[in-house]
């Protein structure tokens, strides 16, 4: 199904976004903003009920809107709806919400929350989930580019609302980027990525304090029984001269726990890769070693990762699918990307979707469910620019079809690890020999070194490709001239690499002691 704008500057298509999991009061199963600052000063959001290419009218069209995310913020089990509206090319920005009922969605706004600045972008990301443990859906909203006192670079915040009976005109609570230029809240996501049963929340920041460059990053506030407190417990590395970044949060190994998935770029090579980190008990200690799985661009690619989104079971495997976007391809062009995900999970795509009409293909895209009764999820793409630079726009629904390859592996699949590890040595202390076990979880050259506390390198263990499993290497801890090491502390050095351009997939370092 293929919907296209009429109008030259119309911009159909710069926000997608599906109703998966929506109650069944929301008459709507998609939503598609058309006009995007400054290109076009009066956006509309136009909300469809699409079953099959004859449904091109939208039900419902909100003026001066241009994002929409949902859930239920005051308890009573149906759907609501926050929408940002922006007017004066966002000078004024506010987020109303429409309440649900039995009927459907209440086309007058209950509640109004206003932006803290104008400009701030306040609203044009937004995420819900339940972060005070209430059972009640909380919305958080982000802006950006919010200025404090004199700065001449953005902090930007983000802003926690409560649900409830009623919703409060301010936040409960207020996330400041923590230094000028540290620009916070680019995005966000809310999912239990540590298996307490609480969620998190995570944010992204594009740090632009360096000139001419761009260092994305990530935010994680673990929830927890006590209050929701604004204090980062985990920040990932520094992304380079990423200016858009892809998040994610969803179970992409079918393991049963949510998983973080986001947009990483290399800082001596700029390639972009999507990094997937596991969820599970362990999260917090795992994130800090490094992604669990990487998946690099195909090709190059543009500006891969611009967009992650959740697909659904596309090829009715049973497990969710990747789905990634690169819309900066050459000439302006793009393509999107399925992945298989769960017991399939591998770092080559299974399915690709592209467009040459120099109009962003893949600047949205969004899961939206099986939105066609066949039994398999589908997608939604937006290309705002679309044709060849008119901003006409654009945006596609692509079926899911079991055609798509599951690459399911041999009976062993389960017995794979989900990560990369390198464990402790043993026996340690160590007096003759020791045993070290590595994990894999993809094919990759791994390299294992051994340095003294000074820094210098005493031993190369290991230096070749590996398949996914598990290894053992038994050392007789003597060094690269054949002499046994002097007592003292050392250190083992894991690097896991992509074979052939050997990206860098995973590091880890492990100490151990010789005794003499």
């Amino acid at each position: 199904m293929e919907y296209f704008g009429t109008v030259r500057g119309s911009v159909l298509g710069g926000r997608v976004k599906g109703f998966v999991g929506s109650r069944s009061n929301n008459p709507y199963n998609i939503a598609v903003a058309e006009g995007r600052n400054p290109v076009l000063e009066d956006p509309r959001l136009l909300f469809y009920r699409i079953s099959t290419p004859q449904d091109t009218t939208p039900r419902w069209v909100i003026p001066y809107a241009n994002n929409v995310d949902h859930g239920d913020f005051n308890g009573d089990g149906l759907t609501d709806f926050a929408v940002r509206k922006s007017v004066n090319t966002d000078r004024n920005d506010t987020v109303m919400v429409y309440l649900g009922d039995p009927t459907g969605i209440d086309t007058t706004a209950s509640y109004r929350l206003p932006a803290e600045q104008e400009r701030s972008t306040f609203g044009w990301r937004m995420c819900v989930g339940d972060l005070n443990n209430d059972g009640i859906d909380d919305l958080v909203i982000t802006a950006r580019d919010v200025y404090l006192q004199a700065s001449q670079l953005p902090h930007g915040r983000v802003y926690v609302y409560y649900g409830g009976d009623r919703l409060k005109s301010k936040p409960d609570l207020t996330i400041t980027g923590p230094y000028a230029g540290a620009r916070l809240g680019t995005r966000c996501a809310i999912a239990d990525f540590n298996g307490d049963g609480i969620d998190d929340l995570v944010v992204h920041g594009q740090d632009v304090t360096v000139q001419e460059a761009f260092f994305g990053y990530l935010n994680l506030y673990f929830g927890s029984a006590a209050p929701f407190d604004t204090v980062a417990d985990l920040t990932s590395p520094r992304s380079y001269n990423t200016i858009v970044s892809g998040l994610a949060a969803f179970d992409a190994n079918a393991d049963g726990k949510t998983d973080l998935l986001w947009t990483y770029s290399d800082s001596l090579t700029s390639r972009k890769s999507v990094h997937i980190h596991y969820g599970g008990a362990d999260f917090a200690e795992r994130f800090q070693a490094g992604p669990d799985f990487i998946i690099p661009a195909p090709f190059g690619s543009g500006d891969f990762g611009n967009e992650i989104a959740n697909g659904g079971d596309m090829n009715g495997d049973g497990d969710d699918d990747i789905v990634i976007a690169a819309d900066g391809t050459a000439q302006g062009n793009g393509i999107v990307f399925v992945y298989t995900a769960g017991k399939a999970l591998d770092d080559k795509y299974d399915a690709a979707r592209g467009q040459s009409r120099q109009g962003s293909f893949g600047a949205s895209i969004e899961g939206i469910g099986d939105i066609n009764g066949d039994g398999y999820a589908d997608v939604i793409v937006g290309a705002p620019s679309q044709p060849w630079g008119r901003y006409e726009g654009y945006f596609g629904i692509f079926m899911g079809d079991g055609r798509i390859p599951t690459h399911v592996r041999e009976q062993n699949q389960e017995s794979l690890p989900l990560g990369f590890a390198l464990d402790a040595a043993y026996p340690n202390p160590v007096t003759a020999g020791t045993n070290i076990e590595i994990s894999l979880s993809q094919r990759g050259i791994v390299e294992i070194k051994v340095y003294n506390v000074l820094g210098k390198e005493v031993m190369t263990l290991l230096n070749e490709e590996r398949q996914p499993g598990q290894h053992k290497i038994v050392w007789n801890t003597a060094d690269a001239h054949g002499q046994p090491l002097p007592a003292g502390v050392y250190i083992f050095r894991m690097r896991a690499m992509t074979p052939g351009d050997r990206h860098l997939l995973h590091q880890q370092t492990r100490k151990f002691i010789v005794i003499r």
